[in-house]
Formats: structure tokens, C-alpha cells, sequence
């Protein structure tokens, strides 16, 4: 009578599955701080017929309507919890495990984050219906699933196994839905099947060991800013880290590394939410107290619920599309042919930043006429040259600073909330680059061109047997500040030259005029908003 009763009392027992399957799961999920992991049973308590008692015994077992370990129960659904403390005993990690019955609900919510399936079959319903039971049920689970399916049954009979098979159609399931199926006698064996009437605690136990064992993994993901996905893209390539740096990169070479960059980030966003085809996390778990400890771990560790919905994916793809430039239209060779004469100059300068002013308004359509015209200003100013090559001046731009300007200005348009932030896998995401502020910094110049052209072209030009005077400073591999022979005339500052100087070499001044002053004024201006976004974003350059 004391065994009768102890396996009364086991079998009666309450079972918290998080407690059964936390462990496997948290050694086949290391890197998830929060385990959440869901059931779908089907009790085919929606048919009409008497439960049964395995139905009955297995409600009881998994669904009360209230226990210590239980955060959440309503009818047909159930939510376990188990806390379990890792190894520096800090910030214990929590295993949630939801089960939900197929009888209660729409299917689609039942079938949403599920990572196992559990059929029980009973003895007063047809093979038939019950069939019909089971597939209606699987053909609402994604393809690509590839859940594991525990069948229950309450006879113990090995030979019954072969029947059960070709009786549900298991044989002819899809591997794309269900990776595996285990039947699981809900009696220990013949003997006390007949004695006792007990259903088997152990047997339980063991089917849910072998659903954890065989779930699909839980996606190891994490939340980024889209913007900065773009960037550690761009920087990924061989030529994309040093944009803001090489001078020898043209314009439609940096709009070629931004779109691809654009592209890798469409793509690594899509594979992340394709790799989710069931939409873990469940959507029960939105159903926890708002001010439980689960549901702040929830909110801490685990995505959004939707994160990988076309609902929410298709709007950060048609904006990252949106980003892609267009190729810079017209010849510039004309660039090339340089001046001696400073109107020429100034009007190439000129030329040079209405090609600009035509690009961020009419072709990539980035921005209006008003803020173009000071957005070209600023860095035809900033970041172009004058060299002297032979006899002849050339105003030099450096593409990769003035398309830097223009990625951040494109990607402005990520800054609303449904689109600034991404999921993306952690296994395959590309790490940012560790990049100092000063090493682009030190290209900023401390000299407007204007200013340059004014000092350099109201001067005649320097002849090349002139005595040696003072070599420049070099502080970068185009970049040179020249030592400058002041005159009495405030507009007449002859330029010093090396003889080595002779070829692509480019002059600063380092005394500017009035009209200097007001410009430079109108700059910093100008410079205030580029600069706030080059604070935040200088370390993916």
C-alpha cells in the first residue's frame, strides 16, 4: 500500500517542464541569457469526444491553475519558470517553457515560437480523425521548422508502435517540418499497466528530455544600429576602412563600396530573420507581468516579439534600399587639365561644386537647393586641394572625405524608431573596426580652399631654380603646411617652393584674410550638424 501510494503520488505530481529541460537546453544554448522554449500539445480535447484518462492525467500534469514555478496559466496555456545561477553567480539566467494546447486558441497562435510538438493519441477516437488531427496541425508549422514530435500513448504494447506509425501517416511526414518523431507508452509496462493504472512520471519525463535534445537551437542574435551595420559593412572591405583617408578612391568608387556595403547589410538582415521561420520568441510570453523578475529578463535578453516578421524586416530593407546612391553623372577629366591663370582656377572651383549642388539635389535627390548649396560649399572648402604639378594648378577634391559627408547624410533617413535598430546573427556579423578618432581627424585642413587659391593664384608662379628655403612639414601622404615669405602687401604672398616639390604637391596658408575670417565664420556654421554626426560615428571610419 506504501509503494501503491508513492507511485500514486509521483504520477499525480505536478511536473515544471522548465525544471525537466533547463539544463539541456541551457548546455545546447551557452550564449542565451534567457531560455524561452515552447510546447505545442495537441490533447484533442476539441473533438467532441471524452478526454480519456491520459488527457486528463497530462492536463493535470502540465497545466495548473496555479503552482509556485507557474508565472502564467489560463486555459489551454501554461508558462513554467526555472532560475538557474551560472558560474560567477552574477545575473542568474532564467528558463522559460510554454506549453500551449492546440484545443484552446486559433492554430496559428498555438503554432507561433513553438520548438517541439507532443500528439496524444487516444482510444476512443478513429485513426482516421486522428490522422486528420495531426496533419491539419503540421501543415500550419513553417517549412523549416524541423521540430521534434513526441507521440503519447497510453497501452503498452511494442507491436502497437508499427501501428500507431502507418495508422497517423508518420512515415510520410515532412523533414522540413518535423526532423524527427519518438513514441513514448505512457505505462511503464504490461505488469502494472494492469496493477496500478498509473501513468508514468519517468516515461513523461523522458519524452521531454528527448524534445529538448532535438529542438532547433535558439537563435544567437543581437541588436544593432542599422546605421552602424552599414558602416562595419563598408569598413569590412579592403578599400572601405581607409575611405575617409585614401585620396586615390573616385567618386563612383566610394558610391560602389557604400551600395555593396548597403546590399551585405539587406542580406545579413534577411538570413537572420529567414533562420526564424517559427518567429521565436512565442508570443505568450507578452502575456508576463509587467513587473516580474521574467519579464524584465525577457525585455533584457530576448528580441522583439515579431523581430523577424515581414511586418517588421520590410521596412529597414525598403530603407536601406531607399540609401543606395546613384552613380556620379558627367566627365570630370576636365579637372585634370589644371590653370595658370587664378579666374580659370576659380572657375573650375566653381564648376567642381555645382557638379556637387547637382548631385545632392537632382540625382541622388538627398537634399534641397538651399542646404546642398552650403553642404557643397563646406566641402569643396574643406576637403579639396590646390596642387601645383608642372606650371599648373589643379583644385584636387578628396572624394572619400566628401562622400563620407554624404553617407552620413544618406543614412539620416534611419534615425525613426521601426527602422534604426536591426537583428542580426552574432555567429556571422562583421566586428567594427577599432579606428581612433585622430586618425581621420588629422585630414581635416586647417586652411579653406579659397583661401588657398587666394594666397596661391594672386602670386606669380614659383620658378623652379628658386634659392631653397625651408622644407614643409608632411603630415600625411598628400598633405604638406609650407613655410610662407610674408610681403607688405596683404594680398601678394609669394608661395615657396622646393625643388622637390615639383609634382602633386599641395600648399596650405596659414595666415588668412578678412574675407577669410567671414568664411570661415559661415563654415563653422554650416559644420555644425556634419560635426555633431562625425562625433558619434568617427569610429566605423
Amino acid at each position: 500500500m506504501r509503494e501503491r501510494y508513492e507511485k500514486q503520488e509521483k504520477s499525480w505530481s505536478r511536473l515544471n517542464v522548465s525544471d525537466v529541460v533547463a539544463s539541456t537546453l541551457g548546455r545546447r544554448n551557452p550564449d542565451a541569457k534567457c531560455l524561452c522554449w515552447k510546447i505545442i500539445l495537441c490533447s484533442q480535447m476539441n473533438t467532441g469526444y471524452e478526454m480519456g484518462a491520459a488527457g486528463t492525467w497530462l492536463t493535470s500534469k502540465f497545466m495548473p491553475s496555479s503552482d509556485k514555478d507557474v508565472v502564467f496559466s489560463s486555459p489551454g496555456l501554461v508558462i513554467w519558470r526555472k532560475w538557474m545561477s551560472n558560474q560567477s553567480g552574477i545575473n542568474p539566467s532564467c528558463c522559460l517553457s510554454v506549453v500551449r494546447d492546440t484545443a484552446f486558441g486559433s492554430l496559428a497562435e498555438a503554432v507561433s515560437g513553438a520548438g517541439a510538438v507532443m500528439f496524444l493519441v487516444s482510444e476512443s477516437i478513429s485513426w482516421e480523425l486522428q490522422r486528420s488531427h495531426l496533419h491539419t496541425l503540421l501543415m500550419s508549422i513553417p517549412s523549416g521548422a524541423c521540430l521534434p514530435l513526441l507521440i503519447l500513448c497510453r497501452s503498452y504494447d511494442e507491436r502497437f508502435s508499427s501501428a500507431i506509425t502507418n495508422e497517423l501517416g508518420l512515415q510520410n511526414i515532412d523533414k522540413l517540418k518535423i526532423s524527427n518523431f519518438l513514441l513514448v507508452f505512457l505505462y511503464e509496462n504490461q505488469r502494472m499497466e494492469h496493477l496500478s493504472g498509473f501513468f508514468s512520471d519517468t516515461r513523461l519525463r523522458e519524452g521531454l528530455e528527448w524534445l529538448a535534445c532535438e529542438s532547433p537551437l535558439q537563435p544567437n542574435i543581437g541588436c544593432v544600429k542599422t546605421r552602424e551595420l552599414v558602416y562595419a559593412h563598408l569598413n569590412s572591405f579592403p578599400g572601405g576602412q581607409g575611405i575617409a583617408i585614401n585620396s586615390n578612391l573616385g567618386p563612383n568608387d566610394c558610391i560602389s563600396l557604400f551600395n555593396e556595403a548597403l546590399d551585405r547589410s539587406i542580406k545579413e538582415i534577411t538570413a537572420t530573420a529567414s533562420s526564424n521561420p517559427t518567429g521565436w520568441p512565442c508570443p505568450e510570453i507578452g502575456l508576463l507581468d509587467k513587473f516580474c523578475d521574467e519579464d524584465r529578463v525577457v525585455k533584457m535578453c530576448l528580441p522583439t516579439l515579431g523581430w523577424s516578421s515581414n511586418e517588421k524586416t520590410e521596412p529597414i530593407i525598403r530603407a536601406l534600399q531607399n540609401c543606395k546612391l546613384p552613380a556620379f553623372p558627367g566627365d570630370l577629366s576636365w579637372l585634370a587639365r589644371g590653370s595658370k591663370v587664378g579666374q580659370e582656377i576659380e572657375h573650375q572651383r566653381k564648376q567642381l561644386e555645382n557638379c556637387l549642388i547637382q548631385y545632392l539635389t537632382h540625382t541622388s535627390k538627398t537634399m534641397g537647393i538651399a542646404l546642398a548649396t552650403k553642404e557643397a560649399c563646406v566641402t569643396m572648402q574643406s576637403f579639396a586641394r590646390l596642387e601645383l604639378r608642372g606650371s599648373n594648378y589643379h583644385v584636387i577634391p578628396h572624394w572619400g572625405m566628401i562622400f563620407r559627408r554624404i553617407f552620413n547624410w544618406r543614412l539620416m533617413g534611419l534615425s525613426s524608431r521601426e527602422i534604426s535598430m536591426a537583428y542580426i546573427s552574432e555567429r556571422h556579423h562583421v566586428a567594427l573596426p577599432n579606428v581612433s578618432p585622430e586618425t581621420w581627424l588629422s585630414y581635416y585642413p586647417d586652411t579653406s580652399l579659397d583661401e588657398i587659391i587666394s594666397v596661391s593664384c594672386n602670386s606669380p608662379l614659383p620658378i623652379k631654380h628658386q634659392p631653397l628655403q625651408r622644407l614643409p612639414r608632411m603630415v600625411s601622404n598628400d598633405v604638406f603646411h609650407g613655410t610662407v615669405n610674408h610681403t607688405d602687401s596683404e594680398n601678394n604672398l609669394p608661395l615657396d617652393k622646393s625643388p622637390t616639390m615639383d609634382s602633386a604637391t599641395t600648399f596650405s596658408n596659414s595666415k588668412p584674410n578678412r574675407e577669410a575670417d567671414k568664411l570661415s565664420k559661415l563654415l563653422e556654421q554650416c559644420n555644425l550638424l556634419q560635426d555633431s554626426i562625425d562625433k558619434k560615428l568617427f569610429v566605423y571610419y
